[in-house]
């Protein structure tokens, strides 16, 4: 897949290193503290989401590495730094991502039980999964699911 194809949101954790490999790179990257600090998902996505469109992207592939979500409010394992994103804040951001496009495959990773004492990542992550079951047919013509996502 191209890099031009990839938006990255996160990397909150990143070193000046890996984000000037990442801002060499032709992929988007959407700062966590963008998802806030620019009013919303559909703020801070909509630049990257749209450039996607115009490649001719049609369909997608949602990576959850869940240590994107804040340390602060649940670590997702040993690697989580704080600063991430809040469980709404993501649902936001892959509701934004599945208003746009038809979502191909999804996956989680990164998660070390662990670290999540109290599950809170366990309940972020299950909720992301049934997010995009529910969304199988969105946005394919002909279906009869239409989804709405938090704003």
């Amino acid at each position: 897949m191209p890099d031009e194809h990839v938006v990255l949101v996160g990397a909150h954790g990143a070193d000046q290193g890996a984000l000037g490999v990442l801002a060499a790179s032709g992929m988007a990257h959407v700062r966590t503290a963008d998802v806030a600090a620019q009013g919303g998902a559909a703020a801070a996505l909509g630049p990257a989401l749209d450039a996607l469109a115009r490649r001719g992207v049609e369909r997608v592939y949602v990576h959850l590495d869940v240590d994107v979500l804040d340390a602060a409010w649940a670590p997702a394992n040993q690697f989580a730094p704080k600063g991430g994103l809040l469980p709404d804040q993501l649902a936001a951001c892959v509701g934004e991502v599945m208003k746009h496009f038809v979502l191909a495959a999804a996956a989680v990773a990164s998660y070390d039980p662990s670290c999540d004492r109290e599950g809170r990542v366990l309940g972020a992550a299950l909720d992301f999964l049934e997010l995009v079951a529910s969304s199988r047919g969105s946005g394919v013509p002909g279906s009869p699911r239409r989804l709405s996502f938090p704003a």
